[in-house]
């Protein structure tokens, strides 16, 4: 019966889909059902994208924010529209009674808000989050959109007090959510932001913790849970550390976060142990490489999107410590030029020398472009 009322509501055919649902309350005989649902597509290429990697479970981060929130950012189970703010997008959860019941995403985040609070800018952005927010609200059932709390999850931030005041001016019932550190016996002396920061891996690694319980799993079909006793451990040298560090980088921007036992195994305890100092320092370490390592396919989508009518590109040739170069041609040097000033205008580029020559048959002016791409391509000293 869940299945074919489901599937009544699906964007696409059942056989393309992937569902998993959790019985929720009951009240007059009836049972409500909260109902996850991906593209089937879409979810095998996350598996397969994270298969190397022989990962426990599969979790929604959605259902991580529902559970951090519970634990160390709520002071009771009482039914709250959760928001859950990143640099480009904004999650929204539903959370009745610490799960989640209901979600939604916005493509707009802290990014979005970074004009200055006096701007236009600033007040158009501030005026459509409320719209949308306002939108998700109806979605979730709420036509009276201030008749529900709505907890922004908060590190104490102006960015996040301006998107709450928009919100307010609204009509919203809207607030700044700050976690509790006093929940957490932590020796290191973490802060508010500290956890805010981490928020979704450690609401992911209190799920762990709790095995299947209220998990909507819609990659039941898809991946088959790997058993303890085959599993490889992955921390063994630092060189294994730095691997899976810049590829969890990468991940956590996706919808989905992968969780491998060994990053919820270490909490036996949240409360009085170094579980909690040990995956903070270990998502430090994962900046720090993300902040070390180029980002190559943001390079090139810059140099593709210079605009150079009559440019053609033959190579590009990019080593640590040396600078970069493409090769290609032009129709005249006007274009050549042209290329060459956007090239140096392009965000991390600097240093750019062109060496042009005559085409063998005359008529293009063949070049090599030699420049420097952040610090990257620079040779490092040792002190």
């Amino acid at each position: 019966m869940v299945r074919l009322q489901a599937e009544a509501r699906l964007p696409l055919p059942v056989e393309q889909m992937e569902i998993a649902w959790r019985k929720d309350r009951e009240r007059g005989g009836q049972a409500a059902v909260t109902v996850a649902a991906g593209r089937t597509e879409q979810l095998q290429g996350f598996v397969e994208d994270v298969r190397g990697f022989r990962p426990s479970q599969i979790l929604l981060d959605s259902q991580g924010i529902a559970k951090v929130w519970q634990t160390l950012f709520s002071e009771n189970d009482e039914t709250a529209v959760v928001v859950s703010v990143q640099e480009r997008s904004t999650r929204i959860c539903l959370v009745e009674g610490g799960r989640l019941v209901n979600g939604a995403s916005l493509d707009m985040g802290m990014e979005d808000f970074s004009a200055s609070p006096r701007s236009a800018q600033h007040a158009e952005t501030a005026e459509r989050f409320a719209q949308d927010m306002t939108g998700v609200l109806e979605l979730f059932g709420y036509t009276d959109t201030g008749s529900v709390g709505v907890f922004v999850l908060s590190d104490g931030g102006k960015v996040i007090e301006g998107m709450v005041s928009s919100l307010v001016s609204a009509g919203l019932s809207a607030r700044a959510a700050l976690p509790k550190v006093k929940k957490l016996k932590s020796r290191a002396g973490r802060g508010a932001g500290d956890i805010y920061e981490y928020r979704v891996p450690i609401g992911l690694a209190l799920m762990g913790l709790e095995g299947q319980v209220g998990q909507l799993n819609v990659f039941e079909r898809l991946y088959e849970r790997v058993e303890e006793k085959a599993r490889e451990r992955w921390f063994r040298s630092l060189k294994a550390t730095a691997v899976v560090a810049a590829v969890t980088a990468v991940l956590f921007v996706l919808v989905f976060y992968a969780l491998d036992a060994a990053s919820y195994r270490r909490f036996e305890r949240l409360e009085g142990s170094a579980d909690l100092e040990q995956l903070m320092d270990r998502e430090e370490l994962i900046k720090e490489i993300a902040r070390r390592r180029p980002d190559l396919l943001g390079l090139l989508s810059e140099i593709n999107s210079i605009e150079g009518k009559g440019i053609l590109l033959d190579s590009f040739s990019f080593k640590m410590g040396q600078p970069a170069v493409i090769t290609g041609q032009a129709d005249n040097r006007g274009q050549l030029h042209q290329f060459e000033k956007s090239l140096e205008q392009s965000k991390g580029v600097s240093s750019v020398k062109m060496t042009p020559s005559q085409d063998s048959k005359g008529d293009k002016i063949r070049f090599t472009m030699s420049f420097h791409y952040w610090g990257f391509t620079k040779k490092q000293t040792r002190k």
